[in-house]
């Protein structure tokens, strides 16, 4: 009798450690397992300290304010640039030569929409946009219209002038700026040019979008204008006193240029004329492209480091050695992103809040809801969505 008892218990404690021990069991990103490779719609925090081996361990994200969404990998070929653009939840990573592969990633759930190989070793992508439910790839001197969700090739266009960036897309058409000087728009419906203006030097960054059918060029030798996106009439020009090699921004703020004659200009978008405050002047050339993140403006010099700027006030906050590039603002920090490592900064002071390791970086790219995408050189991808 005392030996069925004793079956009778080691029987039901079984059974209640093996119910213990069932359901779903949490994927390495903290989130409930489905079967299917789906994550969850919001971000948990891990709370495990096993390592992982993602991009980023998930005790190391919660630190500065994220959880892991999702994880992936696209195995591209090693010694390869990569750049990325983000257009709502489609993200869109463009492999350089000799590679020359563009890959769509659905930004939601992590999963490879297409990859498409853009022409030959020799052909280099220059840039991409989307018009509509299209995707726009476009070489120095070609442009490729897929279908956004599939990648099916919808037609091949040939480009009036060679350029060296991405357009701006303003109903049907993409103008662009060429390396030899020439602003054009481009018909996508016909595949002919629309129109042209003569600047003074080569245009080697991306025409801006300056809202209302509105397009911002500079070119190399200083000069810049805005002209009217469906005629090419111009409103209003200006110029520098020293080369523009860097890419020009847009916000709610103004136009941002930095330039090599040593200073960082602010222009109007109405009429091309200085905001009250600017130019911000430097003692070297500007050749690093400015960042603009709410209201506050972050810029490499050489000598310096990193200046941060309250571009609304134009008042000078704090500078910082190092090289770490500015991606996103967090609560009440600013996450500067390096090859290697994460940080945390205060916004205003610039004083360092926290720091974690991260796999090798080739970037890091804001996102949808304020997430931020994390890029290897190797092709793997994560998201990270702020904790709530």
């Amino acid at each position: 009798m005392t030996q069925c008892r004793l079956v009778l218990i080691l029987t039901l404690t079984g059974l209640v450690l093996a119910g213990c021990q069932g359901g779903n069991r949490p994927d390495s990103t903290g989130t409930a397992g489905t079967g299917s490779g789906s994550t969850s719609t919001a971000p948990k925090a891990a709370t495990s300290l096993k390592p992982t081996g993602h991009l980023i361990e998930p005790y190391n994200a919660r630190k500065i304010g994220y959880g892991l969404l999702w994880a992936t990998s696209i195995g591209m070929q090693k010694n390869t640039t990569v750049r990325s653009w983000i257009f709502d939840n489609i993200l869109i990573l463009a492999e350089g030569e000799p590679a020359n592969i563009v890959t769509a990633i659905n930004v939601k759930n992590g999963t490879t929409m297409w990859r498409r190989k853009i022409g030959q070793s020799i052909h280099r992508i220059r840039g991409v946009a989307r018009k509509d439910e299209i995707i726009l790839v476009n070489t120095e001197a070609e442009l490729r219209l897929f279908e956004a969700e599939t990648g099916r090739l919808l037609n091949s266009q040939r480009l009036d002038q060679v350029v060296a960036g991405s357009p701006v897309i303003s109903g049907d058409l993409a103008v662009f700026g060429g390396i030899h000087g020439k602003v054009f728009a481009h018909d996508i419906a016909t595949g002919s040019p629309k129109w042209r203006y003569n600047v003074r030097g080569g245009i080697v960054s991306n025409p801006v979008d300056a809202q209302n059918n509105h397009v911002f060029v500079a070119d190399s030798s200083g000069f810049y204008a805005m002209f009217l996106a469906t005629n090419g009439k111009k409103l209003w020009d200006g110029k520098t006193f020293g080369k523009i090699t860097t890419q020009a921004i847009a916000s709610n703020l103004g136009l941002f240029i930095a330039c090599e004659d040593h200073n960082l200009y602010a222009l109007n978008k109405n009429d091309g004329r200085d905001r009250v405050g600017w130019p911000y002047r430097t003692q070297v050339p500007l050749r690093a492209n400015p960042v603009i993140l709410d209201r506050y403006l972050f810029l490499q010099i050489r000598g310096r480091g990193l200046v941060a700027i309250d571009a609304a006030r134009r008042t000078d906050l704090w500078e910082k050695k190092t090289d770490a590039r500015p991606v996103a603002i967090v609560r009440e920090g600013l996450l500067l992103v390096d090859k290697n490592k994460l940080i945390l900064v205060d916004v205003q002071k610039g004083n360092k809040l926290n720091e974690v390791s991260v796999k090798t970086l080739e970037t890091a790219v804001p996102g949808p809801k304020r997430s931020l995408i994390l890029i290897s050189p190797g092709g793997r991808i994560l998201r990270l969505d702020p904790l709530a």
